[in-house]
């Protein structure tokens, strides 16, 4: 078991003895089970392709990408490879220019360094220095390529749907009052999030309403 691994389980003990309203979940879904992305560069391509798509059809168009060059398209290959083929896998004009933003950022070996030793706001700074990769891509590749346990991505619906639900709101609950509404998550706000991600998957909230 990897030591990122450890550290989501034993977060995911932590919230359950914190928060009595997801203790339940937690139960219900078990213990975490991530894969991290270790290749970056793939999880931030693959963050950008599912961008405003539902999860079958982010799925597809990775998929598609994925078949441009086995195992997976390098930068040298994004920065060279035409937009017509990009778009005629299904990537939209915009996307192809985001994918080719970040090839070319990639190349730039000063913007990579050091990742590892940045807290959350200054690396989500130097991502979204990259023309389109947003704070949701920055929090997404936080989560799943780096695996930090303490990242609340406000700007996801389904985590705002899901602490709304959790806690009985009659509104889903602004971004900017996310944070104020789970403030026994500390430190544990990514693993919390997974767990609302997953009863949300599961329709666990329609099943115990």
């Amino acid at each position: 078991m990897t030591d990122t691994l450890r550290a989501w389980k034993k977060g995911a003990q932590i919230l359950r003895s914190r928060d009595c309203h997801l203790a339940p979940i937690i139960d219900s879904v078990g213990v975490p089970d991530i894969r991290f992305e270790a290749d970056h560069f793939k999880a931030l391509c693959e963050s950008i392709l599912s961008q405003q798509l539902a999860p079958k059809a982010a799925v597809a168009i990775q998929s598609r990408f994925r078949d441009l060059s086995r195992p997976f398209p390098s930068p040298a290959f994004v920065r060279r490879c035409p937009v017509a083929r990009l778009r005629k896998v299904g990537i939209s004009g915009q996307k192809a220019a985001y994918l080719k933003a970040l090839a070319g950022r990639w190349a730039q070996t000063n913007w990579r360094r050091g990742w590892h030793t940045l807290d959350n706001d200054a690396l989500v700074e130097r991502l979204v220095e990259v023309h389109g990769i947003g704070v949701w891509t920055a929090h997404m590749f936080l989560i799943f390529a780096l695996g930090r346990t303490d990242v609340l991505p406000v700007g996801d619906y389904g985590v705002r749907r899901g602490v709304g639900l959790l806690l009985g709101l009659s509104e889903i609950p602004a971004s900017k009052a996310l944070a104020s509404l789970v403030p026994h998550w500390q430190g544990q706000e990514s693993i919390g999030s997974w767990y609302l991600w997953r009863a949300l998957d599961a329709k666990w909230f329609a099943d115990h309403g």
